[in-house]
């Protein structure tokens, strides 16, 4: 498994363990802090994402447009 499927696989983890203390009536504190932690792994993965496409265009020149979107694209998620 790749890096960035283990990661994704993490966050969905966390996810399904916010919903359980959303649930069970945990702390709101504790529970935003979960979602910070979310917030800042699907930026880690993004940026790997990213990077990756990056790469990848830049080998094989033919989806430039393509990349182009995705940076556009980024630029307006971050």
């Amino acid at each position: 498994m790749d890096t960035i499927t283990s990661a994704l696989n993490r966050v969905e983890g966390q996810v399904r363990g916010i919903k359980k203390m959303y649930e069970t009536g945990r702390d709101c504190e504790q529970i935003i802090q979960q979602i910070s932690a979310i917030q800042s792994a699907l930026k880690r993965v993004g940026k790997e994402i990213l990077t990756d496409e990056a790469v990848r265009c830049a080998k094989g020149g033919s989806e430039r447009k393509k990349f182009e979107r995705v940076i556009a694209s980024a630029v307006k998620i971050s």
